[in-house]
């Protein structure tokens, strides 16, 4: 029984250093090196809540499944569904973007190189009401970085969606450990739809993620937009790994 509790705290103890300090995860939407491991399956649930500038509000529900086929490389699927009150009307729902992905991690983390992995996917349009709906198809393709700075883990990410509009993205985060289970985390990210666009939107996040045991963390955060909608938003989720 004392052995096997041993083994149990040793377990956690590791866990919660890898995720402290090696790669991002909720609340963070910055893409980190880190891949699901062989064999393995993620799964990261959220619900966003978006105030617009005009009034307007969206709830959004995203699903994320995540199964690692080797120790370097993963697959994805993400399905976010979203209901929304623009003005006077209220209830409009349909799915965002869904996407497929497949996730290569090119680098382990060394003493003076970050990690290094690249992303690419292919997505669909949003605005569709049934899974099964004719969309548009666009695809994304990103590299991201993830480095270890004493306790904290940093996170650097670009990339690059091509489909009706393109879309060139960026975020910046990063993760300090509060604690055995409780980490904060800060992220800045940012998006032109296309090259004509003079300006960034840009959005800043603020939040927390707790470990309730080896498999299963929660989080929430705070985002606000610092250049265009939505003003200011909420964010709750949790994952589970197995």
């Amino acid at each position: 029984m004392m052995n096997n509790s041993v083994q149990r705290l040793t377990m956690l103890c590791l866990l919660v250093c890898w995720t402290a300090l090696a790669f991002a995860g909720r609340p963070l939407t910055t893409e980190d090196a880190s891949v699901t491991a062989k064999q393995e399956i993620q799964l990261e649930f959220s619900w966003e809540y978006l105030l617009m500038e005009s009034g307007g509000e969206v709830n959004r529900l995203t699903i994320r499944p995540m199964y690692g086929l080797s120790e370097s490389f993963q697959i994805g699927f993400a399905a976010p569904f979203q209901v929304m009150t623009l003005g006077a009307i209220s209830g409009l729902s349909e799915f965002g973007t869904i996407d497929f992905s497949a996730k290569f991690r090119v680098l382990q983390e060394r003493r003076y190189l970050p990690a290094l992995a690249i992303m690419g996917a292919i997505n669909t349009s949003p605005g569709a009401t049934s899974l099964l709906a004719s969309r548009e198809w666009e695809s994304t393709f990103l590299v991201s970085a993830s480095k270890t700075v004493q306790r904290s883990a940093l996170h650097l990410m670009s990339g690059y969606r091509r489909g009706l509009d393109e879309q060139y993205f960026f975020g910046v985060a990063a993760e300090y450990p509060l604690g055995k289970r409780l980490q904060a985390a800060v992220e800045f990210t940012g998006e032109r739809l296309n090259a004509e666009q003079a300006s960034i939107d840009t959005s800043a996040l603020a939040g927390v993620s707790y470990l309730l045991n080896e498999r299963i963390a929660v989080d929430g955060g705070i985002q606000a937009a610092m250049t265009d909608k939505p003003e200011w938003g909420l964010v709750l989720g949790f994952s589970f790994s197995r």
